[in-house]
């Protein structure tokens, strides 16, 4: 059996990784597209950062996807082409909780 909040904390982790990825010199090298998601990867660590450390992970990553939701709104009425990167953590968070929820660890990898 897995512990519930552990997962969530795995989740909090795996977005936090997936965030500075895109704020790396490897990343600017291997992907086109990496300059456009520096803005949105910085604002979600520092959005991380500012969220309160006796918070459990599951309302940590509830506060997250509001986040990410309002982001991607904002972002989608602002720009032509967006990033999709608010979509794709937000689309990772539901994943997750299903998998917790059903009993299964959460993938600690962010496909696009």
């Amino acid at each position: 059996m897995i512990e519930k909040e552990n997962e969530y904390k795995n989740a909090v982790n795996c977005i936090k990784k997936w965030s500075k990825h895109w704020l790396t010199t490897s990343a600017s090298r291997k992907y086109a597209g990496a300059d456009s998601m520096k803005e949105p990867a910085a604002k979600t660590l520092k959005y991380i950062s500012s969220l309160d450390d006796s918070m459990s992970f599951k309302q940590k990553l509830e506060s997250l996807y509001g986040f990410f939701e309002e982001s991607d709104k904002k972002e989608r009425e602002s720009q032509f082409m967006g990033t999709g990167f608010y979509f794709d953590l937000m689309s990772y968070i539901r994943n997750s909780y299903k998998r917790v929820e059903n009993g299964e660890p959460v993938i600690k990898n962010i496909n696009r």
